[in-house]
């Protein structure tokens, strides 16, 4: 069985993301590979806020108010399902660029680097 070669890509769905893909083009790439195309919803933790309000109970400061609002939102379906399009919309691009190529579209929530990175790990256990 010949061994194919296996890309990562993290995608985000910007003019340079698309453009990088479309150079893949002249990258001297191999006709037939596998391909990862990893979309991620960069999800926000809040942290506990240092203030203290009158009588010593904690409040949150506006930016904590913020984080606070981007968790609610990251855990709701919505992102996740718009993250997902951008992944496949991605393989769609990659995919006339190289119809031989076996590509998947993923999604994750988190830190971008991070997601990234445990995919890559991922991926070199599988093989």
């Amino acid at each position: 069985m010949k061994e194919q070669m296996m890309l990562l890509i993290g995608y985000d769905g910007s003019q340079s993301a698309n453009a990088a893909l479309d150079d893949l083009r002249r990258a001297g790439l191999p006709r037939e590979a596998q391909a990862i195309i990893l979309t991620v919803f960069e999800q926000w933790l809040s942290h506990a806020s240092g203030s203290l309000a009158p009588h010593g109970v904690p409040h949150q400061s506006t930016s904590a108010s913020i984080l606070a609002n981007r968790v609610s939102v990251a855990t709701s379906a919505a992102p996740v399902t718009e993250t997902r399009a951008l992944a496949l919309q991605a393989k769609t691009r990659l995919q006339a660029l190289f119809p031989s190529w076996d590509i998947k579209a993923e999604e994750s929530s988190g830190s971008p680097a991070s997601e990234i990175l445990k995919k890559a790990d991922d991926c070199i256990l599988r093989v």
